[in-house]
């Protein structure tokens, strides 16, 4: 200190020796500066006690005392700046030359030790007394009790020490207790103003903070009470005091919490240590400083860093771990009703605080926390909400640019339980305090005096949380505002998305996706009728400020939805979804959203993969289950472009496609409609549910285009409906069925639907009269209630039928079974290898469809059907031609037995029918033809009238064995009316005939034959043609000295008619792009045919010259009977040559001689050919050449 004060004294203090007297100088600074410290310590306690202004010492005893001057003296009282200024030490005259005589300074040193060590003593028995005193009386005038222990001052170390220091309310509720309190302080920093501490020490201090029920703490009272009543703040604003606190330390403390608000909580941190070092409101002087506790529940707090208080600085780090929420819900629970959760936070925060300014700047960076295993249960429900742990790290805040950044933000392991009531309300809701009553709320808006902005806007706050990831959830509903609870569940796989708000209140997100998978929603008790394996949301973006939201593509995959119906006809997920009656109520009306930039929506790609769609039906007769398997489908495009939609589904093994465009206004469609070999089995109880019949199997296919605009619609393209099978009850055998059904050149709208080609491959009838003679298809429906009379329809019936035009029929290889089981024995039959076309058909009044169909009846018998009809007016416009040839009789017996009672060994059938209906009346032309018909013996046992057969075949047999029997029909339908005379004329006719002019012909007895016949204008021998062949080789096999020559004759009228007709129509149909098959019988032309008409035009043209042609065009309109007239006209203009018709008579000679080999090959020696000549055809065709040699 004496060399501070030497290097204090002015220069001129220095260079005049003689003015200054070092003992001299050393006795007036220690007076000096025990008188300082005495002051300064009344100073402090009595401002400390009372708060009284600030003694000063006397400068007039300073200056007395030393022999400063008196502005020297009260600068030095003030401990303003140094005491060694040049006028502070410059002695007075008398004091310089009192100081030359040596004899006094010794008195004068003795006088100043006795001095100090009064002094000194004094201090160290009266400041005790003086701070117990003070500390007793201080608290006393704030209603409280504060007593000290020992008390210890050493005033030559400037230490002071308390021990057992207490402090309690009036009626002794602890408030704060120390068992020591140490205080080392320095002196000399006191002589420039400075308040400097080496050490403040508080061992084992613990704190009672308490909290009545009004909500009021103990330490706020106090705090209150030592303020007094409110004063007017001083406006002199005033500098912190200069203070420098070396070292602070709070050994093994404690806080006790009791908190009696909303209930009855006690707490308790121990052990609380804590230590300061270098702690100073001294310009740019730092202090350390470090705090550690332990929580009752296990929780550790750490908080270290540095403090500077001149200006308010702080920076460090504040780390807590293993904190346990339920210890703090207390606090919470008055305003979130939830039971105290588990679960436990680690807390780590690095700071920093500065005040230097006239704005607080409080920052952080490198926030760090971690939550694991919490745990909530909701209020009544019991619902649960569970949390495995919740990371944050990379966390910064700046409260000056108010700025918010979460780098890292993950929640991981989550499960969510809810239950909502029947008004859609979660139960977490309950949780939440009651909202103030609207009336409370208006008043107090009515009743507040308008606030006055004292300060400026402060722009909002910039959030950045660039990482936000939430993995492994599961999200479980249950909703029960339905009939039957409903209840559902997902699992949130994962989440990410970046989240940045600015200060403008704009929120943008980037990047966000998610990924959502084990989705089920079920009625409770009951299994799901919808679940869903994966949903993935691709990368999405959302900006708020500019009203864009850019979703990702959306990716559903396992997608099982399963609807079923009951008996009564409701779907289950109907009843699933039927809600409970509520009370309705007048809703708000909607405040009117704020005109604005219109939201900009990109719409993604919607795709679903592995999905199935399952549907059970148990409305029907026989249950309906149908299951879509492996259904995809994907949805892309937008508002303004439209959408395109694409859909596939297996169905067995089958496959369906849908390629769509939707338009802008969703309403109108197009696309293409693909199927493939669809089985129909599960969906034919819909078809077959009033009947009896089994269904075998079937397959569809389509290959569709259709528009839908409005209420118009069309459709167009080809389908398919392969290997029908339908089934009679416990009967093996088809009823009816079809290998194949393949309809092209679909064009169909509402009011017309128009078939280009239907092709019918190997269809199956199966046709039976039970013993009653009653068929089968009489019992195929079942029985239906009867219903009640409709009344009769006023005016039109309803709505137009469509128009219906199918150009082609064509049929391949079809089969009829018939079995007659009322008839002993049972007669059965078949026709098969039935193929033909039906062209034409058409609901168009006044048009007819042509019938061209060949088939063969057992072995060699045949048929053909030609003839016309109109489809919708059957009974009013028919004329059809059936002809069977070369049947059996002996297959025919059991009618014979039946209705006869005679055996038929042998002999064939062929009919000639013609039906003609007209207006529901009935024209007919029958002739049947029986052919070396033999009796055999009659039926024993028959009851009936017995026929004579013997004598009957005996006169109706004509010279080739043949009966020929000519049966009219005529009639109304309605009542059918028969005439039998003719029959009767007939026969009679036919004996006398027969009788006169039969030769017996003795070389083939019984099994002779008549000739054998070629169809005109054909090579081809027919089948029955072929049997007679076939005989004629086993005959010839039999008589190898026989031999045969054999040839083709040609009728010139027929065949060249024939062969005529076959170069027009064939032409004709060629140029109609109608393509005949193999086999395929030569059909009609149909003259309604446009296409038909054109074709005969473009011949007619060829043939007659374009000139001749386009005179009939302008002279005739277009019709039928036009083109009828044409083609006649080409009929009649061809010209057929000998030689065309010696080659058709040379093949048809061929193929004969061809089929007698096939028999018999050994007989090519003995058989040869003969030239073609001319023959005159009958009925039967035209015959061939035989000559027996």
């Amino acid at each position: 200190m004496v060399a501070a004060a030497a290097a204090g004294v002015h220069g001129t203090a220095r260079q005049d020796q003689s003015k200054c007297v070092p003992l001299q100088g050393i006795e007036c600074l220690m007076k000096a500066a025990a008188w300082a410290a005495v002051f300064k310590i009344m100073v402090m306690l009595r401002h400390a006690m009372s708060g009284a202004a600030r003694l000063q010492p006397s400068s007039a005893l300073l200056a007395g005392g030393c022999g400063i001057k008196p502005t020297a003296a009260a600068a030095l009282a003030a401990g303003e700046g140094c005491l060694f200024l040049p006028d502070c030490l410059m002695m007075s005259e008398t004091a310089a030359q009192a100081a030359a005589t040596p004899a006094r300074w010794p008195r004068r040193l003795l006088w100043s030790a006795a001095t100090v060590a009064v002094l000194l003593g004094g201090l160290w028995a009266g400041v005790p007394k003086a701070v117990d005193y003070a500390a007793g009386n201080w608290a006393q005038k704030l209603g409280r009790k504060l007593t000290l222990g020992e008390v210890e001052f050493a005033p030559w170390a400037w230490r002071l020490t308390v021990h057992d220091l207490r402090l309690n309310e009036r009626d002794g509720t602890p408030l704060f207790s120390a068992a020591r309190l140490h205080v080392d302080a320095e002196a000399l920093p006191l002589l420039i103003g400075r308040f400097e501490l080496a050490e403040l020490t508080l061992d084992t201090p613990r704190l009672w903070a308490a909290r009545n029920a009004q909500g009021e703490w103990n330490w706020t009272r106090l705090l209150r009470d030592a303020a007094g009543p409110d004063t007017e703040p001083d406006e002199e604003a005033s500098e912190p005091p200069k203070l420098l606190l070396t070292q602070l330390a709070l050994n093994k403390g404690q806080l006790l919490l009791h908190d009696q608000l909303g209930g009855d909580v006690q707490r308790q941190v121990l052990p609380l240590d804590f230590q300061l070092k270098n702690l100073s409101t001294l310009p740019n002087n730092h202090g350390r400083y470090r705090l550690a506790a332990e929580l009752g529940d296990g929780t550790k707090l750490d908080w270290q860093g540095s403090l500077l208080l001149q200006p308010l600085q702080s920076d460090g780090v504040l780390k807590a771990s293993g904190f346990t929420l339920a210890s703090v819900w207390p606090y919470v629970q008055p305003h979130l009703k939830l039971a105290p959760p588990q679960g436990k936070l680690s807390v780590s925060l690095p700071y920093h605080f500065d005040l230097a300014g006239k704005t607080v700047r409080l920052s952080a960076k490198g926030v760090a926390a971690n939550l694991a295993a919490l745990v909530v249960t909701a209020p009544g429900s019991g619902s649960s909400f569970k949390l495995g742990q919740l990371a944050l790290s990379g966390g910064e805040f700046d409260l000056a640019s108010r700025r918010l950044t979460v780098g890292r933000l993950s929640l991981a392991g989550g499960e969510l339980d809810t239950v909502l009531d029947r008004h859609g309300q979660p139960d977490w809701l309950a949780a939440l305090p009651p909202a103030p009553a609207a009336a409370a709320s208006v008043k107090t808006a009515a009743t507040a005096k308008p606030a006055v902005a004292t300060t400026k806007p402060v722009g909002g706050w910039t959030v950045s949380l660039p990482a936000i990831r939430v993995d492994n959830w599961q999200l479980r509903a249950e909703h029960r505002g339905f009939v039957t609870p409903l209840a559902i569940s997902v699992r949130l796989d994962s989440l990410q998305a970046a989240v940045a708000a600015a200060a403008d209140g704009s929120v943008k997100v980037d990047n966000a996706t998610l990924a959502l998978s084990q989705l089920s929603a079920a009625s409770q008790g009951k299994p799901a009728f919808a679940s869903l394996a994966r949903l993935q949301l691709a990368s999405s973006q959302l900006d708020l400020g500019k009203r864009q939201l850019t979703p990702g593509d959306i990716s559903i995959a396992g997608l099982q939805l399963a609807i079923a119906r009951n008996k009564a006809g409701q779907l289950d997920i109907g009843e699933a979804l039927r809600p409970l009656p509520v009370t309705t109520t007048a809703a708000a009306t909607p405040a009117a959203a704020s005109a604005g930039q219109p939201w900009q929506i990109r719409y993604p790609q919607l795709t679903l993969a592995q999905s199935a769609l399952s549907w059970r039906d148990a409305g029907t007769g026989q249950p309906v289950s149908v299951a879509l398997q492996d259904v995809s489908a994907s949805v892309s495009g937008d508002p303004q472009q439209g959408f395109a939609v694409q859909l596939a589904a297996a169905l067995g093994q089958g496959r369906l496609q849908l390629d769509a465009t939707l338009a802008a206004n969703l309403q109108d469609i197009k696309g293409k409609l693909r199927a493939s070999r669809l089985p129909l089995r599960e969906l034919a109880p819909y078809a077959l549910d009033n009947t009896v019949l089994r269904f075998g199997g079937g397959e569809l296919s389509a290959d569709l285009g259709f528009a839908l605009q409005g209420s118009r619609w069309q459709a167009d393209g080809k389908a398919a409906l392969d290997k029908l099978a339908l089934f009679e009850p416990g009967r093996r055998e088809v009823l009816l069925g079809w290998q194949q059904l393949a309809v092209s050149g679909i064009k169909a709208q509402p009011d017309r639907i128009s078939l280009g080609d239907v092709r019918l491959v190997s269809p199956q009838l199966r046709l039976i009269l039970d013993e009653k003679r009653v068929p089968n298809f009489a019992h195929l429906m079942k029985p239906q209630p009867a219903a009640k009379a409709a009344p009769a329809a006023r005016g039109d019936s309803g709505d137009k039928l469509p128009l219906v035009e199918v150009r082609a029929v064509r049929v391949r290889n079809a089969r009829m079974d018939f079995a007659d089981l009322g008839l002993n024995p049972s007669f059965a039959t078949r026709i098969h290898s039935l193929s033909g076309t039906v062209l034409g058909l058409s609901s168009r009044p006044g048009r007819r469809g042509t019938v061209t169909l060949d088939g063969r009846v057992d072995q060699f018998g045949d048929v053909r059907i030609r003839g016309a009809l109109s489809p919708l007016a059957v009974t009013n416009d028919l004329d059809m031609a059936l002809n069977f040839r070369n049947i059996p009789l002996g297959s025919l017996n059991p009618y014979s037995m039946t209705f006869a009672g005679w055996k038929i060994t042998d002999g064939s059938l062929s009919t000639e029918l013609r039906y003609v209906l007209k207006n529901r009346q009935l024209q007919g032309e029958n002739r049947m033809v029986i052919d070396h018909i033999q009796l055999g013996e009659e039926v024993s046992d028959y009851d009936g009238t017995r026929l004579p057969l013997r004598l009957a075949v005996a006169l109706l047999e004509d010279s080739d064995g043949r009966i020929d029997l000519s049966l009219p029909v005529a009639g109304s339908l309605d009542a059918p009316d028969f005439s039998y005379g003719h029959l009767v004329w007939q026969a009679f006719r036919n004996i006398v005939v027969k009788i006169v002019t039969a030769p017996f012909r003795a070389l083939f007895g019984g099994e002779g034959f008549d000739d054998i016949y070629a169809d005109a204008g054909d090579d081809r021998i027919p089948p029955p043609e072929r049997e007679k062949l076939l005989k004629l080789a086993e005959l010839l096999a039999k008589r190898p000295k026989l031999a045969l020559a054999i040839g083709g004759g040609f009728d010139v009228e027929q065949d060249s008619r024939e062969l005529a007709r076959y170069r027009v129509d064939s032409d004709i149909l060629k140029r109609a792009a109608y393509q005949l098959q193999a086999d395929e019988p030569l059909p009609l032309p149909d003259m309604g045919d446009p296409a038909i008409r054109k074709a005969v035009g473009d011949g007619y043209a060829q043939q007659f010259g374009r000139f001749a042609w386009l005179k009939r065009v302008a002279s005739e309109k277009d019709t039928a009977e036009r083109a009828q007239a044409m083609r006649a006209e080409l009929l009649a203009a061809q010209k057929i040559d000998d030689s065309a018709l010696q080659a058709l008579a040379r093949a048809r000679g061929e193929a004969a001689r061809q089929l007698l080999l096939a028999a018999k090959p050994e007989l090519a020696e003995r058989i040869s050919v003969l030239d073609a000549d001319k023959v005159k055809a009958d009925k039967d065709g035209v015959p061939l050449l035989l000559k027996l040699k």
